[in-house]
């Protein structure tokens, strides 16, 4: 002798759904029966009882995963965020700075490009035998720079 009401080929039974069926009204599965079975009514509140206890379990652990979300990750996130300033910020000042030597040097090149033969070997000239007024005042400039090995 089965506790089960006999199955209807277009209702599902599970303990869940007779427990929704006989909350809100539905017929019974069992076509005989008019009010459901003090075994079926104690079966749907265990069923009910332990969803509760389920929900409530993964109430305290949604509770949890907030608590540490807020006390733990948010304040390292913005750490983080803000650590992440300082370099970016650093790099962008980089870039800035290696732009302007880039435009610099093309600058040069072109100077360096317009000028002639002529004005090249007058400069080679005054490299190898420089002025008497140059050489006496790089004289000067090395005797000032390291007059403390005369001491």
């Amino acid at each position: 002798m089965s506790s089960a009401p006999p199955k209807s080929p277009g209702i599902r039974s599970s303990p869940l759904s007779a427990a929704g069926r006989s909350l809100f009204g539905s017929p019974p599965t069992s076509a005989g029966s008019a009010a459901p079975r003090p075994a079926q009514l104690t079966e749907e509140r265990g069923v009910l009882a332990e969803a509760a206890a389920s929900l409530e379990t993964l109430r305290e652990q949604v509770q949890a995963l907030e608590a540490r979300l807020k006390d733990e990750l948010r304040p390292r996130l913005k750490e983080a965020s803000l650590a992440s300033g300082v370099p970016r910020r650093r790099l962008e000042e980089l870039q800035s700075a290696l732009k302007e030597l880039c435009a610099a040097r093309a600058r040069a090149a072109e100077e360096v490009g317009s000028l002639s033969k002529k004005k090249l070997s007058e400069i080679r000239g005054l490299m190898r035998s420089p002025p008497e007024a140059v050489k006496r005042t790089l004289a000067a400039v090395w005797l000032l720079l390291h007059s403390s090995r005369f001491e």
